[in-house]
């Protein structure tokens, strides 16, 4: 996993340029940056570019510690798994927390996060 990135104040759509090449971003790996005060997790998943929390909302722990497999993000403290794309946990299906998501697109060949959730979701 890359190191730890800082980021540079939003542009006037809000987006936050984070100088990582679009490139870099791969479904088999996660990325860590940290936008505004928050550490963001960058991937691909169903071709998309995919930006989350690195909290774990059920008890707050560091997801980029976890496990990621197919899409989905598995917490290291107690085993909850989220799908990226929609933060619905896949395990336990019952459970009612969300997965922290935000919009993420990429310009010129490098990503951008704006640190709302995406649209349509």
């Amino acid at each position: 996993m890359p190191l730890l990135r800082r980021t540079p104040p939003p542009d006037a759509d809000g987006f936050y340029q984070t100088g990582i090449p679009a490139g870099e971003i791969t479904a088999e790996s996660l990325t860590r940056v940290k936008v505004s005060g928050q550490v963001v997790l960058l991937t691909r998943s169903g071709g998309s570019l995919v930006a989350f929390s690195s909290i774990c909302p059920h008890a707050a722990a560091d997801l980029s510690k976890g496990r990621f497999v197919r899409g989905q993000v598995k917490c290291p403290d107690h085993g909850y798994t989220f799908d990226v794309r929609t933060g619905r946990p896949t395990w336990p299906e019952d459970e009612v927390c969300r997965l922290k998501r935000f919009t993420a697109v990429e310009e010129a060949g490098l990503v951008k996060i704006r640190l709302t959730a995406p649209e349509g979701r």
